[in-house]
């Protein structure tokens, strides 16, 4: 007789091993003279790549282990006599008791055909998985359990029906849970923790339904609100198929109590089929947040007119039931997008507005929906200017647009444009300025793209006087105007104008909220936003070149856009052209442009036109071939 210190006298270790190994039945070879090798784990059945023969107990000691690192589980047989996964017990004798670490009831036997008739008449599921899962109407044994409780809910346990939770081995009843087949009241209730029949005391603790009776020949496991439900998904032809024991809102067997936890982990896909309520499915939101693995769920669309798996198997039958978990879809991770899923982009074909500067366009393709373009440079240079003549080749192309104006009232922001429309063969100078003739006024006045499809939220509308979010009320304004107007193109002219801060808040904090939301449009709703940002205001550098650096303020500015682009007075003297444009960062385009000599253009004061040829300032727009009512018709 093999004994060691770590237990009493007269216990027999080779003897109690193999006790254990009856208990749990597993697969297992005697290795030399003092060890047995399991098939697999009694506790992480080799975990999701099913490794072998990395569980092994010691004859002579009782001690056991498992080599792998995500299990590493070992003890010995008083470990063993504890857990309540296994139904081993240690005896102990002592002088005046038998001392038993577990006390649990065992699992019934014996198949109850009067239950699973009822099961079959009123759920519509075969006998053979009531006998399965061994579901039985309840005895004077059952009846002592509940009636301790204090629930006298029903005065004939034959009438009970009682579901047994066993261990993963099948071999040992972890929980009760009852429901009545009559009479009025609560249909469902489970045992307390703690009890004492006989004078013994039992303890239980809440697991999942249906551990003992999976097969484990997938790596799925599909979860169910209801134990019915679980008989349901199993006439379906599944073999691992479990259900929660108290509810979609509780969770203590699972956050308090490891033997579920453990089991989940020996698959590697957890398919949700939980009840429909108000378009959501219930344990959805809660595994989602425990699960280790891939989860999926069954589509709202596929549980038809029903609410759970045996409602579906009741109205449309076991073909409806394959049809869900077949179709059930992967719940995605939030803002995690895999490479399959990634449509292949011809950035050529993509929707953009051309910017009608050639060089321009060669080097971004345009500017394309859902960027956020900054435009940067020194005070007096053009960047307005040029804004408004990118917002005129916006309308040429009936895109709709709105402009936001911090410097200048709507009328300027109305005239400047007008002018660059009118071009100057249209254009009358006088001691005023210069002044697009009435006749061509009207026409372009006329012109839907003009007239509809372009809007001005200038500082008129802001409250200078009052403590509130400018921004966030701009921002909701562009919101509304591109859902009710279909706006796609944004000119904010320019940052610095747009938000409301106090002189104790943090500008850099600001801009940086305001940008990030800016992005966020965008992306949302796949428009263009232009944001027009002036560079910080330094003498040394005044006469330097702008980089994306000097953007005032945040670095998020920066990094938050998609394409920046600086626009000034060439430093270069010798140079004939008066402007300058240059590309700092082209993120969709691989910063092609990015580091080469600026474009050279030429800007003419009269139509505020901005060209690459100096007399290159009389290209046409639509709305000269367009006709106007007012129109003399020539007979």
């Amino acid at each position: 007789m093999s004994t060691t210190k770590e237990y009493p006298e007269g216990i027999n270790v080779e003897a109690e091993v193999e006790e254990f190994i009856r208990s749990v039945n597993p697969e297992c070879k005697k290795k030399g003279k003092n060890e047995y090798v399991f098939t697999y784990c009694p506790f992480c059945n080799g975990g999701k790549n099913r490794d072998k023969e990395t569980f092994s107990i010691n004859t002579e000691t009782g001690r056991y282990c498992c080599q792998r690192s995500s299990c590493g589980e070992s003890g010995n047989l008083w470990t063993l006599s504890k857990d309540s996964r296994f139904s081993y017990v240690l005896e102990v004798e002592t002088e005046n008791e038998v001392r038993r670490h577990t006390h649990t009831f065992r699992t019934c036997e014996d198949h109850d055909e009067r239950a699973a008739e009822w099961i079959e008449q009123n759920r519509s599921i075969p006998k053979e998985i009531t006998y399965k899962y061994k579901v039985a109407f309840g005895t004077e044994k059952f009846k002592s359990i509940y009636n301790l409780q204090g629930l006298k809910v029903c005065a004939k346990p034959e009438n009970v029906l009682v579901w047994q939770f066993t261990n993963p081995q099948g071999n040992k009843t972890m929980w009760y849970k009852f429901r009545k087949t009559e009479g009025s009241g609560s249909k469902e209730w489970s045992i307390g923790n703690d009890f004492v029949i006989e004078d013994k005391r039992y303890h239980v603790e809440p697991c999942l339904f249906g551990m003992g009776e999976c097969d484990y020949k997938t790596s799925e496991i599909i979860m169910t609100e209801g134990q019915f439900d679980t008989l349901a998904v199993s006439a379906a032809g599944y073999g691992n198929v479990v259900s929660v024991p108290t509810g979609a809102k509780g969770f203590k067997w699972f956050d308090e109590n490891d033997l579920s936890k453990n089991f989940l982990q020996r698959f590697s896909t957890l398919i949700i089929f939980g009840d429909k309520e108000h378009d959501n499915i219930s344990l959805l939101n809660e595994m989602t947040g425990r699960f280790k693995g891939k989860i999926k769920h069954v589509r709202l669309e596929d549980y038809r007119d029903c609410k759970d798996a045996n409602d579906i198997l009741r109205k449309y039958g076991i073909e409806q039931i394959k049809k869900c978990i077949e179709n059930a879809e992967e719940v995605q991770i939030k803002n995690l997008k895999k490479m399959k899923d990634i449509k292949r982009v011809n950035m050529s074909e993509l929707p953009r507005i051309k910017t009608g500067i050639a060089k321009l366009d060669e080097y971004l393709l345009g500017f394309f929906f859902g960027q956020v373009i900054t435009l940067t440079g020194r005070s007096g240079d053009g960047k307005t200017t040029l804004a408004s003549q990118f917002v005129a080749n916006a309308l040429d192309q009936h895109i709709p647009t709105v402009i936001y104006s911090g410097e200048i009232p709507d009328w300027m922001v109305k005239g400047w444009l007008v002018l660059q429309l009118a071009g100057p063969d249209n254009i009358e100078v006088t001691l005023a300025g210069s002044d697009v003739r009435q006749e061509i006024y009207n026409k372009i006045e006329s012109w839907e793209a003009f007239s509809e499809e372009c809007s001005v939220y200038t500082v008129e509308d802001l409250d200078l006087n009052d403590n509130e979010d400018d921004g966030q009320s701009m921002l909701d304004t562009i919101k509304e105007a591109i859902l009710r107007n279909g706006v796609k193109f944004i000119v904010i002219d320019n940052l610095m104008t747009a938000m409301n801060f106090t002189e104790d808040g943090d500008l850099n904090k600001t801009q940086s909220r305001f940008v990030k939301q800016l992005k966020f449009i965008a992306k949302t709703y796949d428009v263009i936003i232009l944001l027009v940002a002036h560079p910080k205001k330094s003498p040394s550098r005044r006469d330097t070149e702008v980089t994306k650096e000097d953007i005032a303020g945040s670095s998020n500015i920066g990094n938050l856009s998609d394409t920046i682009l600086a626009y000034s007075r060439p430093k270069d003297e010798s140079v004939t052209w008066e402007r300058e444009l240059k590309v700092l960062k082209n993120r969709w385009n691989n910063d092609r442009g990015v580091g080469a000599d600026g474009i050279g253009l030429y800007f003419n004061e009269t139509s505020k036109r901005i060209a690459e040829d100096l007399h290159g300032f009389n290209f046409s727009y639509e709305w000269e071939s367009f006709e106007n009512e007012d129109d003399e018709v020539p007979f």
